[in-house]
């Protein structure tokens, strides 16, 4: 097809009709508030960006040594400058 006559493109999202209120608290009564902060402020605070130890949690084996967590961060890791970490470019960057 021709996609060059399109200038945007307008993604939904959807949400119950009850909101996203109970799917959240399912999600912390079954993992807890420790687990639930740690993706909070890894993903929306952009922390796991900025702090070896989140970035090794969601990212990175535990084994892996911190000076290759910081080079990954410092190198990948910094390129995402929106306000959320664009998991689908990192992803690419990363070695899986």
């Amino acid at each position: 097809g021709n996609l060059e006559m399109f200038s945007a493109a307008a993604l939904f999202c959807s949400v119950p009709p009850s909101g996203n209120g109970p799917m959240t608290k399912r999600f912390i009564d079954r993992r807890g508030w420790k687990v639930t902060w740690d993706i909070t402020r890894g993903f929306v605070l952009k922390k796991a960006a900025q702090e070896a130890q989140l970035c090794k949690k969601f990212f990175f084996s535990q084994e892996m040594d911190d000076d290759t967590v910081l080079e990954y961060m410092q190198h990948h890791f910094s390129k995402d400058s929106g306000s959320f970490i664009d998991l689908q470019s990192v992803s690419r960057r990363l070695p899986v």
